[in-house]
């Protein structure tokens, strides 16, 4: 009994110690609202704030929300952040007004302890706004977005990308092009317009995808925003092609901005929005001519991949005359952007390409690649006959190049064991259009033939296969090495724009918005890793246009 005794009076002094004089269940909000208000220090009231915050997260007191809201008057500044966070938690958003009253912007940045504090408070503050979800909130971020403290500016940016109010778009575009700020924050303002997605923020993304600060460039946050703004965008990049916008041609100029780079990158861009109203500028861009030869063979493959994308059977012709270019790179990207439109016709003209007497191995293997990838078996015989000689022109090669006997073996031992790979994707049995066939198919352990069966299925306009591409966007890309991860990542480029073909022929996801959530979590595991941020851009793209969906 003694024993027990003295267990009671320890626990009930330690909870003197504890809790002071405060009553209640301390597994609600009310107890630590009330305790922090009886506090007479600073330190006890932060450290029950800490309390508060936890208990937050699955506190269902009624009217909780308000009370946590008191504390956002009259209190240290770190306990006004935890308060704010802790509804965050709660998730009410009928305390929007009196979070955004709490936003105080009078101090600066400095390092003092009242300064931090503050700044604490806002950025707690801001992110809560974001986090609730609630348009309201748009007065008090873009007050935040005056502050003087970076940190707290990037979270009422973010906050308001969070929210999509287009209110908050003509500031946000002032952030963005404002050349007197740190790039990070720029970036950070562009990503939050293309959240946004309002064609009201076309003028500033326009501009960001060409500005360049201290070696540092905006493209890949621009070029995204681009996308995520949607159709809208088009007419602005064919007005790019055609030079229609004088102002931005003198605005150009004037940065020393040329005109092929423009033009690549407003390819580019067309490829991704996949949008045909673009394809008479596109198939012009395909003979661009350009004194600089980088700038020349970059806007026709950029227009030959645009091109692709969208299907044009308008480009086959002018593709297939074009790989005799003498420039292996493009020629190459022109058999990629057939592989993709699909059209069988060109494939007798990429088939003499395999045995070409005069054309390096790098092109040679590209033929290879696409008549397997495109072929069927009409194609095996002259698949083989041209493989059977390729030792023969390997060694001629090494020869020329001097390249000594065990080194040459080598080499002809790792390329005749890819050209055994494509041919793979040639000899599946699966008619064209079966659907059952080749989808089994992705799930074959050799990239190549998952390369092929998602191509075909993409192509072939039937909605019943979506599940399966999607599964296959999401299979892991583990291979051994860096060259079976590039292969891999080609076979899940390939489901990706098998299905934006499919949705473009009218296949609706079953759930468009829950699959958008699988693709940007997969994004964000993925994100530390080198091997996967290829396809990465692409996995983003593809949730947008679910969820616009």
């Amino acid at each position: 009994m003694r024993v027990a005794s003295s267990r009671k009076l320890l626990a009930g002094l330690l909870a003197v110690g504890l809790f002071g004089c405060t009553s209640g269940d301390p597994k609600t909000v009310k107890f630590w609202v009330d305790k922090i208000n009886n506090d007479h220090t600073e330190r006890e009231k932060k450290a029950d704030a800490a309390h508060l915050q936890e208990v937050a997260k699955t506190a269902k007191d009624p009217g909780g929300a308000t009370l946590v809201a008191s504390l956002l008057k009259n209190q240290p500044g770190d306990v006004v952040a935890a308060a704010a966070s802790a509804l965050g938690d709660m998730g009410d958003k009928s305390v929007v007004p009196e979070l955004v009253d709490a936003v105080d912007i009078s101090r600066g940045s400095g390092a003092d302890h009242a300064t931090e504090e503050a700044n604490h408070a806002n950025k707690a503050i801001a992110r809560t706004l974001g986090q609730l979800g609630d348009k309201g909130a748009t007065p008090g971020l873009l007050k935040l977005l005056k502050s003087k403290d970076n940190y707290t500016v990037i979270e009422a940016i973010n906050a308001l990308g969070d929210l999509k109010d287009p209110a908050g778009v003509k500031s946000l575009s002032d952030i963005a092009t404002d050349t007197s700020i740190e790039p990070f924050v720029n970036k950070k303002a562009i990503m939050a317009l293309g959240q946004i997605a309002d064609p009201g923020a076309l003028p500033a993304v326009h501009q960001m995808l060409y500005e360049e600060r201290k070696g540092m460039s905006f493209f890949a946050e621009s070029s995204f925003a681009i996308y995520e703004i949607g159709k809208p965008s088009t007419d602005m990049l064919i007005g790019d092609l055609k030079g229609s916008d004088p102002k931005f041609a003198g605005w150009a100029k004037d940065h020393g901005i040329l005109r092929g780079a423009v033009l690549a990158k407003t390819a580019q861009m067309l490829g991704d929005l996949n949008d045909s109203r673009a394809e008479s500028e596109l198939l012009k861009l395909l003979s661009y001519k350009d004194e600089d030869a980088q700038l020349q063979y970059a806007t026709r493959m950029q227009a030959a991949d645009a091109l692709g994308r969208m299907r044009s059977t308008k480009a086959v012709k002018p593709l297939t005359e074009m790989l005799g270019d003498e420039e292996v790179a493009a020629r190459n990207t022109y058999m990629r952007a057939l592989r993709f439109i699909g059209d069988k016709s060109a494939v007798a003209a990429v088939a003499k390409k395999m045995d070409a007497p005069k054309e390096s191995i790098g092109y040679r293997e590209e033929a290879y690649k696409t008549v397997a990838l495109m072929g069927d078996a009409a194609e095996a015989k002259a698949y083989d006959s041209a493989f059977n000689g390729e030792e023969k022109r390997l060694t001629g090669e090494c020869k020329e190049a001097e390249i000594g006997d065990a080194d040459c073996q080598a080499q002809i031992k790792e390329v005749t064991a890819r050209l055994k790979q494509y041919k793979a994707a040639l000899a599946t049995n699966c008619a064209t259009g079966s659907v059952s066939c080749w989808t089994a198919k992705l799930q074959d352990p050799n990239p190549f033939v998952r390369t092929r069966a998602a191509l075909e299925l993409g192509h072939s306009g039937k909605a019943d296969a979506l599940s399966a591409l999607f599964d296959a966007i999401q299979k892991p890309l583990d291979g051994a090495d860096n060259d079976a991860v590039q292969n891999q990542d080609e076979a899940r480029f390939a489901a990706i724009m098998a299905v934006h073909w499919l949705l473009d022929s009218g296949a609706k996801a079953s759930d468009a918005a829950g699959m958008a959530d699988k693709l940007e979590k997969q994004v964000e595991a993925e994100k530390s890793k080198t091997a996967t941020m290829r396809s990465a851009e692409d996995v983003k793209r593809l949730a947008v246009r679910l969820r616009r969906a």
